[in-house]
């Protein structure tokens, strides 16, 4: 999937008004005159995933599991509490606190990670 969104993000760059757009997901120049490059509608967003589900034979697929999917790496990440909050739309710094578990294995590192420091490495 990394993959995926990578080749569209060098795809998006040779659409002139996309390119520069901080949306992912955004219009092309279309026969009406638009110039492309502006955010897809929610709706728009939503019917293209649905389409996408049922053509890979999936059950139900909204985006909001796409919000979920990027604050859920952006936290593994360690990406910023203030940065998250600002890339997700957050009023509350708190709301982004659904996306930050923390696996066994990370904490297990962490740990590690201290005692080396406190004790010299093992």
């Amino acid at each position: 999937m990394e993959m995926l969104y990578a080749d569209w993000m060098r795809e998006r760059i040779g659409i002139r008004p996309a390119g520069g757009s901080p949306w992912a997901f955004v219009t092309f120049p279309g026969p009406t005159g638009n110039p492309g490059g502006e955010a897809l509608s929610p709706r728009r967003v939503q019917d293209l995933l649905a389409d996408l589900a049922a053509g890979a034979g999936l059950r139900h697929l909204h985006p909001h599991m796409l919000r979920h999917t990027f604050g859920e790496t952006a936290a593994d990440l360690d990406v910023a509490r203030d940065v998250l909050q600002r890339l997700l739309g957050h009023s509350d710094i708190t709301s982004q606190d659904v996306y930050r578990t923390v696996a066994e294995a990370k904490i297990a590192l962490a740990a590690h990670a201290v005692g080396d420091r406190l004790f010299g490495e093992s």
